[in-house]
């Protein structure tokens, strides 16, 4: 009896199929690139998977891992293999069942977005498109969870290109009210607290309109980390050439942490002051100043920004 793989235990099909018909595999018998994680698993074998060999459609699995004790752990996926040099495949879902004692069960499934493991590529070489949730525009909203919102981003990483994608907004205050008028160094704007995580790098991001009282003079702004005393991670200064005018101020800068640990609990604030007279930081329904703070990427791509 023919089989793809070297020793075969079980191969249910009918007694007057061919080599290449359809075939469900069962047994410890696996393709070499799935040996090492798992203990066996079930194949359902399409048509002309042999003959096809690298072209030909992959197999779909349910494969037992390698996991002793109370746990047990399933994947299933899809493989290629001919039998020879070709192999590869990925994991589309985990189940995973715990023994808590006394015939206690704990069960969950997770979905993942695994590369293919071993010689080949599964997807192609053309590229792949992926579409999560429906063209309904009625149907729920979709979320794409990567990494833990309760451990370091770091763990969960989305690379494009060989680039590690920013994260998104990290840290918001706005305000549509005035500030008072300010001659020295003051704060006007406090971050809600943050993590910065380790090896990664951020941007922070100031928006609004000064107003000067004296004219020529300069408006100056500063972010700091933490208050008034933190480090400066960025300094502009807006030219006055007039008293009563709003003067745009929008700018925005790097940071990173690269300790080796996270920096848990922190913020940033923005303090303004002038070289001559007083200036305010103005607010309106339509005039909103707020800073911001972005993860912006690995802290490897920024090489010039300030650590933390």
């Amino acid at each position: 009896m023919y089989s793809l793989f070297a020793r075969l235990r079980q191969l249910i099909l009918p007694s007057s199929a061919l080599p290449d018909d359809s075939a469900v595999v069962i047994g410890p018998d696996l393709p070499p690139c799935m040996q090492a994680a798992y203990s066996s698993a079930i194949f359902f074998r399409p048509q002309n998977t042999f003959t096809g060999g690298v072209n030909a459609a992959p197999l779909y699995f349910l494969a037992q891992k390698k996991i002793t004790g109370v746990f047990q752990n399933v994947d299933e996926g899809w493989a290629l293999y001919d039998g020879n040099t070709i192999c590869g495949y990925v994991v589309m879902s985990t189940r995973l069942a715990l023994n808590n004692g006394a015939g206690v069960l704990t069960i969950g499934q997770t979905w993942e977005a695994k590369a293919p493991v071993g010689a080949v590529s599964l997807f192609g070489g053309n590229g792949a498109s992926f579409q999560f949730g429906s063209t309904n525009p009625a149907s729920p909203a979709t979320n794409l969870s990567i990494g833990s919102a309760t451990v370091s981003p770091s763990k969960g990483d989305l690379i494009i290109d060989g680039v590690s994608a920013g994260r998104g907004l990290r840290a918001q205050i706005s305000s549509t009210a005035s500030s008072a008028a300010i001659g020295a160094e003051a704060v006007v704007l406090t971050t809600p607290v943050f993590t910065a995580f380790n090896n990664r790098a951020y941007k922070w991001k100031i928006l609004g309109h000064l107003v000067g009282s004296v004219a020529p003079a300069n408006a100056n702004a500063q972010v700091r980390l933490v208050n008034l005393a933190g480090a400066v991670l960025g300094f502009v200064s807006v030219p006055m050439a007039a008293a009563g005018p709003f003067y745009s101020c929008a700018f925005e800068g790097y940071f990173k942490r690269t300790a080796g640990t996270d920096l848990v609990g922190t913020n940033l604030v923005q303090t303004i002051f002038t070289s001559a007279g007083t200036v305010t930081a103005f607010g309106g329904a339509t005039g909103v100043r707020s800073l911001e703070v972005y993860d912006a990427g690995a802290a490897a791509d920024f090489p010039n920004a300030i650590t933390i």
